[in-house]
């Protein structure tokens, strides 16, 4: 920063050139230069270590006064090339000799900085190039600091007015760098160094003077105050330069702090208009996105409203197939004719909760919620009516299969413990191995299937609203999928309570036996066995006693497996049919009859072993009917052995 304040050297090197300066000082004396200016013929004299032209004499008079006192005083130093260290070295030399010398005045004490002014100045003194003009200042300045050390009275006056000027020299530079582009500051600044130019010599020849004289006329200057008067007449010139520049810099600075203030205000007034109309923009913008929001809409509106009226149609026509469908799926054929084809039973009422539970839910809006959120958890009415499906399905692959195997799976009927299971009061499980091939859909699948059917055909004949009987089937070989919320030993559970809701009896199940209805439908969604057979415990408790339940599933041994922990989760189903058909009668608790019926065409390996030997029964191949079973005959002998006596 400082070399850049300063001339070129190759400005310098021409500006200092002898055939330009007497050219130029040659010309400035001309008539044609005092008609440009006439202060172009000022008497001055061009200093080269400035590279200014000055007034005549000073710097003569300047280094003469050095070079008087160099003659009375054995002391060598080149004041161009002087330097502020040594001007500091002679500095801290005077002050530790007048400290030696005044210990214990405390006013002369109040001037002493010792080392520590020299170490704070001289990083800032050295910034001052040696080639700006100032090397005659520093060379007076050690002559001054020199001399203090003779110790005269003038000595002490100039070295107590002195002392500080190292430090003003350095301040005016800081401040001549800081406001280097006001020609108020920078003409203040040429009047301090003029002024110390000027004074300087003079205390030189003041303490020369001091030196040469004898000490009688010292002491008598002394008595009569000249020294003093002389120094205060030095110093004043630099004092009153160095408080002009002062408040040179002061006003500066007010008129700074003016300006800063006005463009604060200035700044403060653009972003009160900025907010002001960014406030108003945002208005705009938001009167505008609310208008075109609006219109789209009442666009939208005009645009869906066919649409919405168009799909409520559909949805209205939806709903009346799907439940046509599922009446229709409730009450498919029971029987078949002579022909061969099935034979469709009257029909009393759709597959859903009876008209009077309907009217009492109705006026109760939490239970008709809970009951929506049970079916939701189960899968929906779809997942309820899915066993029908099945059922048709089996029917129809009735021709499918063989005479032998026909036979064999129809002996089941002729066993004892079979018979017992049919037509018993007592609740009961039973387990049938058919050793035949395994498949999805077999031979057992179709004796099943007919059973079911012969059931469903007693129970519209000859039940009653007092004995009421229920029968639920599933399949197995038609759920095997992962995919198949059916599929496994909760999907059997699952279709079962949905069987169960569908048929239930006139009065609607009571959801109140848990205080947290919300977890057991959570865990019913999440497939959890131990919460579906509790559901399925609870709901079969709330039937009247004199109903019947019948639970027929087929193919039990295809969820005998570790795959998806299915093994598991079926045999935790057969402890609980153990239980449902043990625990009434031996608590004498109300509830229905339970009798399940597990089927399974091959060999149960895990169920087997559940179950005591009473409750299982073998199909071998040499254990076969006479003559080959038709539908018709399958039926027929079922509902002869659930045919009422008399």
């Amino acid at each position: 920063m400082e070399l850049e304040k300063n001339l070129p050297q190759t400005l310098v090197r021409v500006m200092s050139n002898s055939l330009e300066l007497s050219t130029y000082d040659e010309w400035r004396t001309s008539n044609g230069a005092v008609s440009i200016s006439s202060s172009l013929a000022t008497s001055a004299t061009y200093d080269a270590q400035r590279s200014l032209w000055h007034r005549a004499g000073s710097q003569k008079d300047f280094e003469g006064a050095i070079n008087d006192y160099f003659q009375h005083t054995k002391y060598e130093v080149n004041s161009k090339w002087s330097t502020w260290e040594g001007v500091l070295e002679q500095l801290d030399s005077a002050t530790t000799i007048y400290d030696q010398k005044t210990r214990g005045n405390p006013a002369r004490a109040m001037m002493r900085k010792g080392q520590a002014l020299s170490r704070d100045l001289i990083l800032l003194l050295e910034a001052l190039p040696n080639d700006n003009g100032l090397g005659l200042l520093k060379g007076g300045l050690l002559v001054i600091f020199h001399a203090v050390k003779r110790r005269s009275e003038a000595c002490e006056k100039v070295f107590h007015c002195f002392r500080l000027v190292p430090e003003m020299i350095s301040r005016v530079h800081k401040l001549e760098g800081l406001f280097h582009r006001d020609k108020g500051v920078k003409a203040r600044v040429d009047d301090f160094y003029s002024s110390l130019t000027t004074s300087i010599p003079r205390l030189i020849r003041i303490l020369n003077r001091n030196e040469t004289e004898n000490r009688v006329v010292r002491v008598g200057k002394l008595l009569l105050g000249d020294q003093v008067k002389d120094v205060n007449a030095c110093i004043e010139p630099v004092t009153e330069a160095l408080e002009k520049l002062d408040e040179c810099v002061r006003s500066l600075e007010r008129y700074r702090d003016a300006q800063t203030a006005r463009k604060i205000d200035n700044i403060q007034s653009s972003q009160s208009f900025v907010r002001s109309n960014v406030s108003e923009l945002r208005k705009e913008q938001k009167d505008g996105f609310n208008e075109v929001i609006e219109a789209i809409r009442e666009e939208h509106a005009a645009i869906r409203e066919p649409q919405l009226k168009e799909l409520a149609d559909k949805a209205a026509l939806m709903i009346l197939n799907n439940l046509y469908q599922m009446g229709a799926e409730r009450y498919r054929p029971k029987d078949l004719n002579d022909g061969g084809t099935i034979r469709h039973a009257p029909r009393e009422a759709f597959p859903t909760l009876p008209r009077a539970q309907t009217a009492k839910l109705r006026g109760s809006s939490a239970m008709q919620s809970t009951l929506g959120d049970l079916l939701e958890a189960l899968g929906g009415k779809s997942v309820c009516l899915e066993s029908e499906k099945d059922h048709a399905e089996i029917i129809r692959k009735c021709h499918q299969f063989s005479d032998k195997a026909l036979r064999q799976a129809a002996f089941l009927k002729s066993t004892p413990r079979f018979h017992r299971w049919l037509s018993g009061t007592a609740p009961e499980v039973l387990l049938v191995d058919g050793h035949d091939t395994r498949g999805r859909i077999s031979a057992m699948s179709v004796f099943c299937a007919m059973l079911v059917q012969a059931l469903w055909k007693i129970q519209e004949q000859h039940a009653t609203p007092q004995a009421q009987s229920f029968v639920l089937f599933f399949t197995c070989g038609a759920h095997m999928e992962p995919e198949d919320i059916l599929a496994g030993p909760c999907g059997i559970v699952r279709s079962l309570i949905g069987q169960l809701l569908v048929s239930w009896p006139t009065r609607g199940p009571d959801l109140s036996f848990t205080d947290d209805v919300d977890s057991l439908l959570f865990a019913v969604q999440e497939n959890s066995i131990d919460a579906l057979c509790y559901l399925f415990q609870e709901l079969l408790r709330q039937l009247p006693p004199e109903s019947m339940v019948y639970c027929v599933i087929d193919g039990v041994s295809m969820y005998e497996t570790s795959y998806l922990n299915r093994k598991d989760d079926m045999d935790s189903l057969v402890e609980v049919f153990r239980d449902l058909t043990s625990v009434f009668p031996i608590h004498e608790a109300p509830g229905p009859v339970i009798k399940v019926l597990l089927a399974s065409a091959d060999k149960s390996t895990d169920v087997y072993r559940l179950l005591p030997s009473e409750n299982r029964v073998d199909l071998r191949a040499q254990n076969q009917v006479s003559s080959t079973p038709t539908e018709r005959s399958l039926l027929g002998d079922i509902q002869r052995t659930l045919q009422p006596e008399g």
